[in-house]
């Protein structure tokens, strides 16, 4: 699956987008390609695909990065920021805390682009929402 996706990532004209990244396979799972954002190289987004979607998640953080008694303030304001952050969600993965967005399979490259971008922007946006409840 993976050269399938990789081969269709790699058509995005990054050159119209605001961002830059890099395209690589995710080590030891040949399902995920990883997208390293120029200046966010901690926040890899990893994209997977399904016969009929899309997905691109960002791992924010771990809960045991989380204060003592934080992670119920936090949420709500996890749950209140979701409208106000354009084409992602939160979500919590285990113990670890995501952002992700999905679209169709048969998306154009064009809106796999933005998509990426908007995820890249939104991240850092999470993770200010956030900062006052991490250790």
């Amino acid at each position: 699956m993976s050269n399938k996706l990789l081969t269709k990532l790699e058509q995005i004209e990054q050159d119209k987008l605001v961002i830059e990244f890099e395209l690589q396979p995710m080590p030891n799972n040949d399902e995920i390609i990883q997208v390293i954002v120029k200046d966010q190289e901690e926040f890899p987004i990893n994209i997977t695909q399904t016969d009929g979607e899309m997905i691109c998640m960002v791992k924010l953080f771990d809960a045991e990065e989380l204060k003592d008694g934080a992670s119920s303030d936090m949420h709500e304001v996890m749950l209140s920021a979701n409208l106000a952050l354009p084409l992602s969600s939160f979500g919590k993965i285990g113990a670890t805390y995501m952002l992700f967005g999905a679209l169709s399979a048969n998306s154009k490259n064009e809106n796999i682009g933005i998509e990426i971008e908007t995820l890249a922007g939104n991240t850092l946006e999470a993770i200010d929402l956030v900062a006052d409840y991490l250790k």
